[in-house]
C-alpha cells in the first residue's frame, strides 16, 4: 500500500483538510504497514533494508568489514580496512578495533620529515628546541640543504618560548623597545660591493623585520638601479641584502634586482620629525605622552589651526606650539570681575571651566536671570572685611585697652566637646590630607590650604555648637566661602570628589574622637590621638556631625561649583553672642564707649590685632573698671587674653559688572541686582528684554516683601500678613498664593523685572511687555552705601487699555519690612527685646538689614543689632539704640504670648505687634530713562520712598510721577507727555503719627467799629478801619464784613495787617469791656474771594457790629513743634469731611499785632488757601414764611427765629459738616469716617451774634437749617433771649451766612472743641525744568498719536491734571506745556506768547515777593512791627509802626508817658536835665569830654575819670615786665610766652614784709583755701606797699578769694587786694628745646622803614623730623608736588609691586609704536592701531551704522543690514518684498505666475484659477467649491490619509480597478504589547495578542508585520499598539544569516529576526524567502507567507 498523506488545510479550522476520522484512518493503515514489515514487537535487520547489502560477510567469510556510503550516495557498502605500516585487531577485544603501528619510532628516523601539517590534538608540545646560527647550519647539512637556493638561516627556525619571551612582546607584559639612537646614521646602508643579486652591506645590524622595507637607492644608475628610486629589501644574512622593485616581490624573494654600489636610506626615517626615531616604530614611555595624563619635557608642534585660521601657515613654526593653561589664561581675555550674558550663551556651562563660566564673551551665559544668579553668590559669599578707618579702643585718651574675659556668653555647655576638638585639632587635619594623598594618590592639590580649610571648619563648627546646639551661622559662612574664589570653586566643582571626601573623612575622625574611640592613622599622619576629660555627650557629638552634613550640602553644587542656591544653606541660627571683657582703667568706660560721646556702638565690628578675631557689636555695657562687648563672631578665630582691639565699620570690596550683549532676552522674572552689581547692555535700544512665556522659575520669585492693599483706586493683593498701619500685607507675592511659599509663581509677565540693591546699577537696557515694574527695591538688601541707579534704559510695559499697576520704578520703602512680635522673656530690658513670627514669613524668611526702625506712636526705635537669630525658629533678640523711644526704650506692655508647638508657629499668639522696617536710604535714583508705559506708571514712590531724577521722561502714562504716603520725588529737566496725570503727591508718612493739635480761636468773631470824631476816624475808600472789642486780637489774611446797608449791602474787606492803637496810645480804648483795646485793620485791594478792592464802601458809625473772619491764619494749641523747619505742613481738621487738608506756608509765634503768644506749645498756623466756609445763601422768598417744622416763628425774617430758610446745597459734605453733630437729629447726621467724632456745630456771625448752626435739611425749592445763640460771643443789641437776634430780610441785597469752627477760645480748657492734625512728613514731588505735552488725554489708543494722522485726541487736555496735590501732598515745581505756559508752582504763570504775568493767589503787597523801582532795593513787605526786630532791608514800615517803634526805642510817648513795652535793649534816652539811666550808652565812636580830673583822696570807684588819670595809670604799666601777671627771665629769641599754671594774688605788705624767705611753704587763707608759695615779689601800687604772691593751688582746694587773708605757717594774716574778686594766671616767657622737639623757632626783626611787619617769627620743621606718621590718611597730596620721573621706554619703567612702582615714578609710560606724546599729551598714530587690537566683532556682522545720524561705527547683523535697507511687508502691501510674519506666515493679496492671477481673495473667498482664468476651486470659509475635473499628472496622489479621512465620498461613477492593490499581501490588526516596525517578526502570547520572542523555532510565531498591506482586515480595531500581520502574499522580513531563495524561516534567537530552517518542526514555519540575501549580518527579504 502506498502511503497515505493527512491533508492538514490550509489554516486551523478552514474546513480544507481532512477530517479528524479521515486523518486518523491514513494513520492507522500507514502503521498497519509497518507492523506487517516488522511484525508486531519485531526489529528490522540491516541487511533487510533495501539499500544495504545482503550478506555482512567479506570474501573470506571473517565478517571484519567497515560500513561506508556508496560514492553516490544512494546506498551502503561493506569495505575491509587495509593501511600500509600497520596492524589491524579486530578480535583480541570485542568491544574495540586496535590499529598498530609496524613502523621505526621517530626518534630512531636522523632526517625526519613531515608529509602534512603536525596536529598536537591541543594535548600535546614540541619542546627541547634550539634556536641559533649553528642550528641552522646544522639542519642544512642534516637535510643536505647546505649550499642549495633551500639552505636555511636562524630565521627559519622554530622558536621556542623562552626565545619569543626574550626577542618579542608578550601579552601582559611590558613592550621592550630601544632607546632613541643619537643620530641618523645607522638609517643609511653601503653597498660596499656586489655578487651576482647579492648586495654586500658589511654589519647591516638588521634582521628579517627588515625584509619588505623601503629604502631610497643614491648611486649611479646601473644595473637597474636608478638614482633616488624606492626598493625593498630582503635581509639574506648580517652582511647581505637583495633588493626588489615590490614590498611583496621582496617578502617572497621573487625578482631580485642586480644591485650596484651606492648607499640605502631608509624610507621610514624622517628628517622633519625632531628626533632619530623611525617614524613607523614604537617609542619608550620615556618618549610618548601618556593618553591620560602626562608632562611634556619638549615643544608640541600641532598639525594646524582650528576653524577659520585652518590651512594658514605664517612660515613661523612657533605659530603652531600647543598653548598651556598658564598661557591661554594670561593671553586671552577672561574676566575676574565681570559676567557676560549673550544671545549666544548657555545657561547650563556644562562643558566651562569652572573658573571661566560667565567670564567672557565666549563663555557668556544666554540669559541675564542666570548671569544674576552667579553675580549674588559671588557677592553673598565674598568675605567682608573690616574697612580702612580702624581705631584703636582705649580708655584715658590714649592707654590701649586689653581683653581681660572672652568667651560664649551663653555658652551650651559642651566642653567636653570643645576640648576634644580642640586638642585633636591638627590630629584631625593632619589625619584628613593623609587620606586625601592615600585615597587618591594622584590627585593634585595644595596641602597647605587644605589643612587651612580644615582647620577652619573644625573651628566654626565647635564654636556654633557650644554656641547652642542647633547654631549654624560660622558653619554655612565656611560652606559659603568656597563659593567666593577661584580657588575654591575648584574645590567644589572638579575637586569635589575629593573635597566632599576629605570633609567626611573629618567628620568620621571627629566622631571617633568625640566618643574616645581611637582612630587609626593614616600613612603619613604622624599626629598622636589624645582623649582628655570625658566623652562628649550625644547631644553634642549630634549637633557636630550634622554641621559636617550641612557643610556638604553647601558645598554640593552643580558640576562646575555653582550653589545650588543661597537657599540651600536652610535656616540660618546665630545661636548666642561672643563677650569679651576689656580693661577700662576704673574710668567707667572706654574712650569710645563715653556715653556723651558713643563711638563703640552696636552695628560695627571688633577685631584683635594678636589673634585677628572679628565680630560685629550688637552690645556694649559700661562697669566701673571694665566694659563687657557682645559680638556675633564672623570668623571662627577666638580673641585673645591680653591683646588690643581695634573697631570700624564692615565692607566689602566685591565689584562686578554684568556685560550684555545686543539682542533680545526672554528673562524669568524677578531678577536681583545684587549689592556692588551693575547690569550694562551694549546699548540701551540693542539690549531689549522681555518676559519669558509661562510662570517663573526665577529663584527670587519666592521673594517676601511689603505690598499695599490697594493703591490709586487699584486692588493689589488681599493676602498675607497684614500690616494695621496702612493694611497693607506682608507676603510672597509673586507667588500664587501670597501666604503659601511653596504655592507656584505667577507669570513671568506679570512680574516686577528687577529687584535692586545697594550700589547696584541698570544701565543701556529696554525692558518691554512687562505687567509689573521694571525696577523696584530689593526686600532683602539694604541700601546703606549707594542708592540704586538706572541710567539710560527704557521701560515699556504691558498696555491692556485701562489703568495698571506696572510701569519704570516703584520705590517702596517698606518693601522689606519684617513684621514680628515683642514676647515676654524673662532678658528683656527696654533696650533689649525677645522677638518670635507668628505663622510664617516675617524672622522666618529673613534677618532685618540693620540699622533699622520700627515706630509706635510716630516715636522711632531703632535696632543696633539682632543676636541669636534663629531662622527655624522665627526668634531673634533685638538691641535698640539707647536713643530709642525718647531714650526711654521700649516700655510698652506686652499681652502674654503662647507658643504651645515649636513646630507649628500658626499656633502661636499674643505678643505686642512691631514690624521693622527697611533700613538704609530707601531710594533709588535714574536719568535718561524714558518710560512708555501706557496707563501704567513713571515714577511711584511710596511709604518714605524717596527718588531722585533727572531727564527722566514718561509717555502714555495713567501717572508719570507719584509720590504716595511720604514719598518723595525730586527731579530736574524731565517730562511728561500724554496720559492721564503728570505730578501727584498724596498722603503723608505711615510712620508719623500726625500732633494732635485744638483749635484756639473761633473761625468767626464779632467786633464793633470805633470813632473818635477826630484823629481815629474811618472816611470812605479808606484802607483801614478802626475797631475794638473783639473777642480776641484779630489775625491778619482774614476778612471783615460790615453791613453798610441800602445799596451797598454786605461788603467783606481782606485783612493784611493789625496794628494794637492802644498799646501805643493808652488813652484810645474802646467801650466794650471785654476788649478794650483799639485795633487798626489795614485792607488789601487784591479784591480776593470777592472782597472789597478800593477801601471802604460807606464810613460805618461808632458801635457798628462787624464779622471777624480767619481765612489763612489760624491759632492752635498742644503743637509738638511751634516753628518746625519744614513749614510745608498739612493741616487737617479731622472731624470734617475726611480726606480735605490744608497746607502750611508758615507758622508764627506771635498774634497779629505781633505780641508773644501765650504758651509754649501755641503757634499759628498760615495755610495757602481760604479756608473753605459753609456758605449759607440766605433765601429772601422763604424766610417770611413760617417754620415748617411748626416751631415758633418765621424761617429767619424774625428776631427769636431758630430756623433759617436757605438756598439747596449741592456738596454732600457740606449737608455732612453742618449735620455732623449731636444736635442734629440723628436720622440726619451722616455717618462717620475713620477716626472722625461728632463736632460742635459750626458757627457764624450776625449783626453782633455768633450763632450755631445744625440740622439742614432739603425741602424740595429750598433749605433749611437750625440755628442757636454761640455764648461766648455777643456784641451789640439783640432782640430776644433766644434765636435770631437781628431779622434777615434784606430788600435791596442778598445775604450769605459763612459758617466755620469753633475754638475752645479759653485756652485753660483741656477738651478740644475742634480736633486738628499737623502732619509734618508729608508726600512730596518735586519738579524743577519740568515739561508737560497734553496731560490728560489718556494712554497710546486714547491720545491717537501720530496726531497728523489720527486726528487729535477724544479726550482734550487738561492742565488741571498736570499737577494734582490729594490730600497731605504738596507738588511744586516750575514748569512749561504745550502752549508755552511757564508756572512756577500754583502762584505764578507766564503766558511766553504774550508775555502776560498771572498770580493765581492775591496781588496783595503783603503777597508779592518785592516791590522794587529803577532805583533802590526792592521791597518784599511793608509791615507794621513796631520792634522791627527782623532789621530787614528789604521792608519799609508803615506810619503807625515808625511812630510805635520811636516811642518804643525812647521809652516814652511824645508827651512824655511811659511805653508799657519799651524796647529793652536799646530803649530809654538820656534826658538833658540828668536822671537815672537803665542801661549802658554806646558812644558809636565818639567821645565824651571836659571830665575833670580826680581828686586822688576820692573814693568813689564808680566815677568816670578822663584820659589824663589813664594815660598816668597806664604809664606804669606799658611793658609786658611790668604787668603783674607776667614773669619774664632773661628773654631770648624765639621765646614763647605761656601760662605757668599757677596764680597771683596782691597782699598789703605792712603787716607782713617777709613773704620772700616763706616760698614752698604752704599757704592757707581764712576761708581754708589752701595751696604753696612759689614766689613773692615786693613793689608799689598807687604808692601803697604791695607783695606780689606767686602760688599753686592744691588739688581740691577752692580758689583764694579776695575778701579772705593769707598767711604761710606761722605767718601774720594779710588781706589780699586782687582787684576784680579773683586771682589771676600767672605768664612766663620760656625757651624753645629744639633738641627734643621737631619745630625750631627763628625771629626776624625789619628796619624801621622795611615793608610789613616789624618783626616775623618764622616756625620750621627740623631736618630729617617729617615721617609717616605725620602725614594724614587723607592728606591728597596733588601730584604736581611730588618729583616724578617719567619712564623713557617699557623696559625702563619702574617694577615691583603697585606700591614700589608709584613710588617710583607716579607715571604713566606710553608705547612709542602706538602713541605720539606732545609736551604730556598722548595720541594714538596714525595706523598705530593693529587690527589684532581692535575688538573682535560677532559672528554674523559686519561693521557699520545702524543707529542715529552720524556717530561710531556699530556692529550690525546681517539681518538687520536686510531689515533696514530693504522696503518689505507682511500684510500684502504694495511694491515691497513680501516678508513672513512672526509666525512663518506669508501674506499677500493675490499670487500669480507667467502674467496670470493663480490665486487671489475677493473679499468673501480665496479662488485658485487655471491658466487661462478659469475658477477651479473656491474656498468662502464653509464650502469648498470645484469647478473643473481633479486629475493627477504621473503621480498617483491619496485622498485623505489614513488618520484624517473622508466621511462619506458620493458620485455616480468610480472609474478605477477595485479588484487590484498595489501591495503585495493581506494583512489584519492584533493588539501587539508595542509598537512593531514593519518586517519583525511576532509570535502569540505576551501581555497582549502578539509579542517578539527570543526562541528559535517557537511554534508560536504569528507572522510579520505588514509593511503595506493590500487588504487590511479588523481595520476597526484602533489602539497605540494595534499592529497589522501579513496573512498571505509576499512581505518584507526582517532576517539575519545567509538566505536563499526558496528556503523556510523560522523565529531566531533574536527578537524580531527570523532565521533559515529548512528542517522545521511543526508550526514553525514563517514563510519561504524569494530573494537572496548573502551576508551574515541583519537585513532584509521578501518572503511569502501563508503558501507553507
Amino acid at each position: 500500500m502506498t502511503r497515505q498523506v493527512v491533508n492538514i488545510g490550509v489554516e486551523g479550522n478552514d474546513n480544507t483538510g481532512d477530517s479528524i476520522r479521515e486523518a486518523f484512518s491514513k494513520l492507522n493503515e500507514n502503521f498497519q504497514e509497518l507492523y506487517a514489515v516488522f511484525g508486531q514487537g519485531g526489529q528490522i535487520g540491516f541487511s533487510s533494508l533495501s539499500d544495504t547489502p545482503s550478506s555482512l560477510l567479506d570474501n573470506n567469510g571473517d565478517g571484519n568489514l567497515l560500513a561506508i556510503s556508496s560514492s553516490d550516495g544512494t546506498s551502503m557498502d561493506l569495505r575491509a580496512l587495509e593501511v600500509s605500516g600497520l596492524t589491524i585487531d579486530y578480535t583480541s577485544d570485542p568491544t574495540k578495533i586496535k590499529i598498530t603501528n609496524n613502523g621505526a619510532a621517530v626518534g630512531n628516523d636522523i632526517t625526519p620529515t613531515l608529509g602534512g601539517d603536525l596536529d598536537g590534538l591541543n594535548l600535546f608540545s614540541i619542546g627541547r628546541i634550539t634556536i641559533s646560527n649553528n642550528s641552522a647550519t646544522q639542519f642544512n647539512n642534516t637535510h643536505g640543504l647546505t649550499g642549495t637556493p633551500d639552505a636555511i638561516t636562524i630565521d627559519d627556525l622554530v622558536p621556542d618560548k623562552k626565545y619569543i619571551d626574550k626577542n618579542y612582546a608578550t601579552i601582559g607584559r611590558p613592550i621592550p623597545v630601544r632607546d632613541e639612537p643619537a643620530n641618523a646614521t645607522e638609517y643609511t646602508l653601503t653597498i660596499s660591493a656586489v655578487d651576482g643579486l647579492n648586495a654586500t652591506v658589511t654589519a647591516h645590524g638588521l634582521n628579517q623585520y627588515s625584509t619588505g622595507k623601503p629604502y631610497t637607492f643614491a648611486g649611479t644608475t646601473a644595473n637597474g638601479l636608478v638614482d633616488s628610486n624606492t626598493y625593498y629589501i630582503k635581509v639574506v644574512d648580517e652582511n647581505t641584502l637583495n633588493l626588489f622593485l615590490s614590498e611583496n616581490n621582496a617578502l617572497s624573494g621573487i625578482s631580485a634586482l642586480t644591485p650596484t654600489t651606492g648607499t640605502l636610506t631608509n624610507n621610514n626615517y624622517d628628517s622633519t620629525i625632531p628626533g632619530f626615531y623611525l617614524k613607523d616604530e614604537a617609542l619608550p614611555r620615556k618618549n610618548v605622552t601618556k593618553r591620560t595624563g602626562d608632562k611634556m619635557t619638549g615643544a608640541l608642534l600641532l598639525h594646524d589651526h582650528p576653524g577659520s585660521y585652518a590651512g594658514v601657515n605664517s612660515g613661523v613654526e612657533d605659530d603652531f606650539q600647543a598653548a598651556t593653561k598658564f598661557y591661554v589664561d594670561n593671553t586671552s581675555f577672561a574676566s575676574t570681575t565681570n559676567i557676560y550674558v549673550s544671545t549666544q550663551g548657555d545657561d547650563v556651562q556644562a562643558n566651562t571651566a569652572y573658573d571661566r563660566i560667565g567670564r567672557s564673551p565666549s563663555s557668556a551665559f544666554a540669559s541675564i536671570n542666570k548671569a544674576a544668579q552667579l553675580a549674588e553668590e559671588l557677592i553673598a559669599t565674598t568675605r567682608a572685611r573690616p574697612g580702612p578707618y580702624m581705631q584703636t579702643i582705649t580708655y584715658n585718651t590714649d592707654s590701649a585697652a586689653l581683653v581681660t574675659a572672652k568667651g560664649i556668653t551663653n555658652s551650651a555647655g559642651y566642653t567636653n566637646m570643645f576640648a576634644l576638638l580642640t586638642d585633636n585639632r591638627q590630629f584631625i587635619i593632619d589625619e584628613v590630607v593623609a587620606h586625601i594623598n592615600a585615597t587618591y594618590p594622584d590627585f593634585v592639590y595644595d596641602t597647605a590650604i587644605c589643612a587651612r580649610d580644615i582647620g577652619l571648619i573644625l573651628d566654626s563648627i565647635k564654636l556654633d555648637v557650644n554656641s547652642g546646639s542647633a547654631t549654624n551661622f560660622l558653619t554655612i559662612e565656611a560652606g559659603l566661602r568656597y563659593f567666593s574664589s577661584v580657588s575654591g570653586r575648584k574645590a567644589i566643582s572638579s575637586q569635589l570628589t575629593e573635597t566632599v571626601a576629605g570633609i567626611q573623612h573629618a567628620r568620621l575622625v571627629a566622631n571617633k574622637v568625640l566618643q574616645h574611640i581611637a582612630h587609626t592613622p593614616t600613612t603619613g599622619n604622624t599626629q598622636t590621638q589624645v582623649s582628655p576629660g570625658a566623652p562628649a555627650n550625644a547631644t553634642a557629638r549630634g549637633a557636630v556631625l550634622s554641621r559636617f552634613d550641612k557643610l556638604v550640602e553647601i558645598m554640593s553644587g552643580d558640576s562646575q561649583g555653582n550653589a545650588p542656591g543661597l537657599a540651600s544653606t536652610g535656616p540660618v541660627v546665630e545661636g548666642s553672642t561672643y563677650s569679651i571683657v576689656v580693661d577700662n582703667g576704673g574710668f567707667g568706660f572706654l574712650d569710645q564707649s563715653n556715653p556723651a560721646n558713643l563711638d563703640l556702638r552696636a552695628g560695627k565690628v571688633i577685631r584683635g590685632k594678636t589673634s585677628g578675631a572679628l565680630g560685629r557689636i550688637t552690645e556694649v555695657d559700661n562697669a566701673a573698671s571694665e566694659d563687657t562687648i557682645k559680638m556675633q563672631l564672623l570668623e571662627p578665630i577666638e580673641f585673645s587674653i591680653g591683646e588690643e582691639l581695634e573697631f570700624g565699620n564692615l565692607v566689602k570690596d566685591a565689584q562686578i559688572s554684568i556685560r550684555v550683549e545686543s539682542g533680545i532676552y526672554y528673562e524669568q522674572f524677578p531678577i536681583k541686582v545684587a549689592s556692588n552689581v551693575s547690569i550694562k547692555g551694549d546699548e540701551f535700544r540693542r539690549v531689549i528684554v522681555r518676559p519669558a512665556d509661562g510662570v517663573s522659575t526665577s529663584p527670587w520669585a519666592k521673594a517676601y516683601f511689603y505690598r499695599d492693599a490697594t493703591f490709586d483706586n487699584l486692588t493689589l493683593t488681599s493676602s498675607g500678613i497684614v500690616d494695621p498701619i496702612t493694611s497693607g500685607y506682608y507676603g510672597h507675592h509673586y507667588l500664587s498664593d501670597p501666604t503659601d511659599k511653596t504655592s507656584a509663581p505667577i507669570e513671568n509677565k506679570d512680574i516686577d523685572v528687577f529687584l535692586l540693591g545697594d550700589a547696584s546699577i541698570i544701565r543701556n537696557m529696554t525692558v518691554t511687555g512687562h505687567g509689573g515694574f521694571m525696577c523696584v527695591l530689593d526686600p532683602d538688601n539694604q541700601v546703606l552705601t549707594k542708592s540704586p541707579y538706572i541710567q539710560t534704559a527704557t521701560s515699556l510695559s504691558q498696555g491692556i487699555n485701562k489703568q495698571a499697576f506696572r510701569g519704570g520704578m516703584f520705590i517702596d520703602a517698606w518693601t522689606g519690612n519684617v513684621p514680628m512680635q515683642v514676647i515676654t522673656d524673662p532678658s528683656n530690658t527696654a533696650f533689649r527685646l525677645t522677638v518670635k513670627t507668628i505663622g510664617s514669613g516675617g524672622l522666618f524668611v529673613r534677618k532685618p538689614s540693620l540699622p533699622a526702625p520700627f515706630y509706635i506712636d510716630g516715636i522711632r526705635y531703632t535696632v543696633n543689632a539682632i543676636t541669636e537669630y534663629d531662622q527655624a525658629q522665627g526668634s531673634a533678640v533685638l538691641i535698640l539704640d539707647p536713643t530709642s523711644g525718647d531714650n526711654s526704650g521700649f516700655t510698652e506692655v506686652i499681652p502674654a504670648f503662647t507658643d504651645p508647638d515649636p513646630n507649628d508657629p500658626t499656633l502661636r499668639s499674643g505678643g505686642y505687634s512691631i514690624f521693622v522696617q527697611t533700613g538704609g536710604n530707601r531710594s533709588m535714583l535714574a536719568n535718561d530713562f524714558t518710560q512708555v508705559n501706557d496707563d501704567g506708571y513713571g515714577v511711584v514712590t511710596m511709604n518714605g520712598g524717596l527718588s531722585e531724577l533727572v531727564s527722566v521722561f514718561t509717555y502714555y502714562c495713567h501717572t508719570a510721577y507719584y509720590a504716595g504716603n511720604g514719598g518723595q520725588i525730586r527731579s530736574l529737566n524731565g517730562s511728561n507727555a500724554y496720559g492721564e496725570y503728570g505730578l501727584v503727591a498724596d498722603g503723608a508718612d505711615p510712620n508719623e503719627i500726625p500732633d494732635a493739635v485744638g483749635l484756639i480761636d473761633n473761625f468767626v468773631q464779632q467786633a464793633e467799629v470805633f470813632s473818635d470824631g477826630g484823629v481815629y476816624t474811618n472816611p470812605v475808600d479808606q484802607l483801614y478801619i478802626y475797631i475794638t472789642g473783639p473777642l480776641y486780637t484779630p489775625h491778619a489774611r482774614g476778612e471783615i464784613e460790615i453791613d453798610h446797608g441800602g445799596l451797598i449791602g454786605l461788603t467783606r474787606y481782606e485783612i493784611v495787617t493789625i496794628e494794637n492803637i492802644t498799646t501805643g496810645n493808652p488813652s484810645v480804648v474802646g467801650s466794650n469791656a471785654r476788649n478794650i483795646n483799639v485795633y487798626k485793620i489795614n485792607f488789601s485791594t487784591a479784591g480776593t474771594g470777592g472782597t472789597s478792592d478800593t477801601g471802604l464802601k460807606a464810613e460805618p458809625t461808632l458801635g457798628d457790629t462787624i464779622t471777624l473772619r480767619c481765612n489763612q491764619n489760624f491759632k492752635f494749641d498742644g503743637v509738638r513743634e511751634v516753628q518746625p523747619i519744614r513749614p510745608s505742613t498739612a493741616v487737617r481738621f479731622t472731624d470734617e469731611y475726611v480726606g480735605f487738608t490744608y497746607r502750611s506756608v508758615a507758622f508764627g509765634v506771635t498774634d497779629g499785632t505781633g505780641v508773644a503768644l501765650t504758651n509754649t506749645d501755641e503757634t499759628i498756623v498760615t495755610i495757602d488757601q481760604t479756608y473753605d466756609y459753609l456758605r449759607l445763601a440766605v433765601k429772601q422768598s422763604e424766610i417770611g414764611n413760617a417754620n415748617i417744622d411748626s416751631d415758633p416763628g418765621t424761617m429767619g425774617a424774625a428776631a427769636g427765629d431758630t430756623m433759617i430758610a436757605i438756598e439747596i446745597l449741592s456738596s454732600q459734605d457740606d449737608i455732612d459738616r453742618i449735620n455732623n453733630n449731636t444736635l442734629t437729629a440723628l436720622a440726619e447726621q451722616p455717618t462717620l469716617g475713620t477716626g472722625q467724632v461728632r463736632q460742635a456745630p459750626y458757627i457764624f456771625g450776625w449783626a453782633g451774634q455768633i450763632y450755631e448752626v445744625y440740622e439742614y435739611k432739603d425741602r424740595t425749592t429750598y433749605a433749611t437749617v437750625k440755628i442757636q445763640r454761640y455764648a461766648g460771643d455777643s456784641i451789640g443789641t439783640q432782640t430776644g433771649a433766644a434765636g435770631l437776634g437781628n431779622t434777615l430780610t434784606r430788600a435791596d441785597y442778598d445775604i450769605t451766612l459763612r459758617a466755620g469752627l469753633q475754638g475752645k477760645v479759653d485756652t485753660a480748657l483741656t477738651t478740644e472743641v475742634t480736633n486738628a492734625t499737623i502732619t509734618f512728613k508729608i508726600s512730596t514731588c518735586r519738579a524743577t525744568g519740568h515739561d508737560f505735552l497734553d496731560i490728560g488725554v489718556g494712554g497710546y489708543n486714547d491720545s491717537n498719536y501720530p496726531n497728523v494722522v489720527l486726528g487729535e485726541p477724544v479726550i482734550q487736555k487738561s492742565q488741571a491734571r498736570e499737577v494734582e496735590e490729594r490730600t497731605e501732598g504738596r507738588v511744586f515745581y516750575v514748569s512749561t506745556d504745550q502752549d508755552g505756559f511757564f508756572r512756577v508752582g500754583r502762584f505764578f504763570t507766564v503766558d511766553q506768547g504774550t508775555g502776560r504775568v498771572t498770580f493765581s493767589a492775591s496781588i496783595a503787597l503783603s503777597n508779592l515777593d518785592g516791590i522794587g523801582f529803577k532805583r533802590g532795593v526792592a521791597i518784599t513787605a511793608f509791615l507794621t512791627d513796631t520792634a522791627m526786630v527782623d532789621n530787614a532791608t528789604d521792608a519799609a514800615p508803615t506810619q503807625s509802626a515808625v511812630v510805635g517803634y520811636v516811642n518804643r526805642r525812647l521809652g516814652f510817648t511824645a508827651d512824655g508817658a511811659a511805653v508799657p513795652n519799651p524796647l529793652s535793649s536799646f530803649g530809654g534816652y538820656l534826658k538833658l536835665d540828668g536822671g537815672t539811666m537803665d542801661g549802658s550808652i554806646n558812644m558809636f565812636d565818639n567821645h565824651i569830654i571836659n571830665v575833670p580830673d580826680i581828686d586822688p583822696d576820692y573814693n568813689d570807684d564808680s566815677v568816670a575819670v578822663n584820659k589824663a588819670y589813664v594815660d598816668a595809670n597806664l604809664e606804669a604799666y606799658n611793658e609786658l615786665t611790668e604787668l603783674r601777671n607776667m614773669e619774664i627771665v632773661n628773654s631770648t629769641s624765639g621765646d614763647l610766652l605761656v601760662a605757668t599754671g599757677y596764680y597771683r594774688i596782691i597782699v598789703d605788705n605792712t603787716v607782713d614784709g617777709d613773704w620772700e624767705n616763706h616760698v614752698t611753704e604752704a599757704l592757707t587763707t581764712s576761708s581754708g583755701a589752701t595751696g604753696v608759695l612759689i614766689d613773692a615779689v615786693d613793689t608799689l601800687i598807687r604808692g601803697d606797699a604791695r607783695t606780689i604772691l606767686t602760688y599753686e593751688l592744691d588739688a581740691g582746694s577752692p580758689q583764694f578769694p579776695n575778701t579772705d587773708t593769707v598767711s604761710y605757717s606761722g605767718g601774720v594774716n594779710a588781706q589780699i587786694l586782687s582787684p576784680g574778686g579773683i586771682p589771676v594766671d600767672e605768664y612766663a616767657n620760656v625757651h624753645v628745646d629744639t633738641t627734643a622737639g621737631d619745630i625750631a623757632i627763628s625771629v626776624t626783626r625789619n628796619g624801621p622803614n622795611a615793608p610789613g611787619p616789624d618783626s616775623y617769627a618764622a616756625l620750621t620743621i627740623e631736618d630729617g623730623k617729617i615721617s609717616n606718621r605725620h602725614i594724614a590718611a587723607d592728606a591728597a597730596i596733588e601730584q604736581s608736588k611730588l618729583d616724578m620721573n617719567i619712564a623713557t621706554s617699557a623696559a625702563a619703567a619702574p617694577t615691583g609691586t603697585a606700591a614700589q612702582i608709584q613710588a617710583a615714578s607716579g607715571l604713566t609710560s606710553f608705547d612709542q609704536v602706538q602713541f605720539d606724546v606732545t609736551a604730556g599729551w598722548a595720541s594714538i598714530k596714525d595706523g598705530g592701531i593693529a587690527h589684532s587690537k581692535i575688538s573682535d566683532v560677532t559672528t554674523g556682522t559686519v561693521l557699520g551704522r545702524l543707529t542715529g545720524t552720524n556717530g561710531p561705527v556699530e556692529q550690525v547683523t546681517f539681518k538687520q543690514v536686510v531689515d533696514n535697507g530693504i522696503e518689505t511687508t507682511i500684510t500684502g502691501e504694495a511694491s515691497k518684498i513680501v516678508k513672513t510674519t512672526a509666525t512663518g506666515a506669508v501674506i499677500g493679496n493675490s499670487f500669480g505666475m507667467d502674467g496670470t492671477t493663480v490665486i487671489d481673495y475677493t473679499g468673501t473667498s480665496h479662488n485658485l484659477y487655471s491658466k487661462g482664468g478659469s475658477k477651479l476651486i473656491g474656498l468662502d470659509g464653509t464650502t469648498l467649491t470645484i469647478g473643473g475635473n481633479i486629475e493627477t499628472n504621473g503621480t498617483a496622489h491619496n485622498i485623505g490619509t489614513s488618520s484624517n479621512k473622508f466621511n462619506t465620498v458620493y458620485a455616480t461613477t468610480f472609474d478605477g480597478t477595485a479588484t487590484s492593490a498595489q501591495y503585495a499581501d493581506l494583512a489584519e490588526n492584533y493588539l501587539g504589547d508595542a509598537v512593531y516596525e514593519p518586517g519583525t517578526v511576532v509570535v502569540f502570547g505576551g501581555e497582549a495578542e502578539v509579542t517578539t520572542t527570543t526562541k528559535k523555532g517557537n511554534h508560536r510565531v504569528a507572522g510579520v508585520v505588514s509593511t503595506n498591506p493590500a487588504y487590511l482586515m479588523n481595520s476597526a480595531l484602533q489602539d497605540t499598539n494595534t499592529i497589522a500581520i501579513a496573512l498571505q502574499g509576499r512581505v518584507p522580513c526582517k532576517v539575519i544569516g545567509i538566505v536563499e531563495k526558496g528556503d523556510m524561516l523560522v523565529t531566531s534567537g533574536i527578537e524580531g529576526y527570523a532565521i533559515v530552517n529548512n528542517t522545521p518542526g511543526i508550526g514553525q514555519v514563517i514563510g519561504k524567502a524569494v530573494a537572496n540575501k548573502l551576508t551574515n549580518d541583519r537585513g532584509i527579504v521578501e518572503v511569502v507567507v501563508g503558501r507553507v
